[in-house]
């Protein structure tokens, strides 16, 4: 993608792995201030040059026009994406400001509301501060207000089932997540939290499908590979735990869970120097052990 000006321009390739050769190409042109229907175009053409090189059908995503200010979502997709980041010095706390700043441009941005909830939801759990509540309250404020605005969002509904599980109410949170789910089934968020709260519950069996969805929709979210991990392990099956726990690590997460099921497989000196590795990537931000 090259933006010079005004002027977007967008080239896409499809690489023969095996050769390194182009199978498929196209380039497209726009400009910033058409961005979304830019994007809609884009998606149709590699939807559709995709069926035709592979020789199956692929259906082409609906992109929604989620705002209409480019400066809200520009600081939108800066804030979201190091908010799904979540490990590093200072990221939650700037990803937190971006929205806001962005929610101050616009502040009927459903999505942006929704990304600003799970970003307070990360800050009880990956930043060192002894006061979590006023976070929590934040969480279900916003989480509250995407879905006054645009009350199809499932992702929004299961961020306020983290709150029933603040308040000790496991079956409302389950509530939540099911009712989420309804509204968003292919929503990998979605898939997640649902999977997570049952196996919270202790039904891990049950959880597994979710989480093994989810990760499967969105391969580099660390946390989807994380309950996915977990989940495993507390099944038994210790060798899938730790060949999740090894994709924990290629994507950039930390390497805890593939710490614990080093130790669960009994290689216990290296589960010490993997989790020794998850120490100096959180520094400060280390959860407890």
């Amino acid at each position: 993608v090259q933006v010079q000006g005004n002027e977007v321009r967008i080239n896409v390739r499809l690489l023969d792995g095996k050769t390194g050769f182009e199978t498929w190409g196209n380039r497209f042109k726009g400009t910033i201030d058409d961005v979304f229907a830019l994007q809609e175009r884009v998606a149709g053409a590699v939807v559709q040059g995709l069926s035709e090189i592979l020789g199956f059908t692929l259906v082409a995503p609906i992109i929604h026009e989620i705002t209409a200010n480019r400066q809200a979502y520009d600081l939108y997709m800066q804030g979201r994406a190091l908010g799904r980041r979540i490990v590093g010095e200072g990221v939650l706390e700037t990803a937190v400001e971006l929205l806001e700043q962005s929610l101050k441009i616009d502040p009927q941005f459903a999505q942006c509301w929704t990304a600003l909830a799970e970003a307070n939801a990360y800050m009880t759990v990956f930043t060192p501060n002894t006061e979590k509540m006023p976070f929590v309250a934040r969480m279900a404020e916003c989480a509250t207000k995407a879905i006054e605005i645009l009350p199809t969002q499932g992702h929004a509904l299961v961020l306020l089932g983290i709150q029933k599980w603040t308040q000790n109410d496991p079956l409302a949170a389950l509530d939540l997540a099911f009712e989420a789910y309804r509204l968003e089934p292919n929503n990998s968020e979605v898939l997640a939290r649902l999977g997570s709260f049952l196996a919270y519950c202790g039904l891990t069996q049950q959880s597994i499908p979710y989480i093994a969805a989810a990760a499967e929709q969105d391969p580099l979210n660390g946390r989807h590979l994380v309950h996915l991990s977990t989940a495993l392990l507390n099944m038994g099956d210790v060798a899938a735990a730790r060949r999740v726990g090894e994709k924990i690590v290629a994507v950039g997460f930390p390497s805890l869970w593939l710490g614990v099921a080093s130790a669960a497989a009994g290689e216990h000196e290296l589960a010490v120097k993997q989790y020794a590795q998850t120490r100096l990537m959180m520094n400060s931000i280390m959860t407890a052990p």
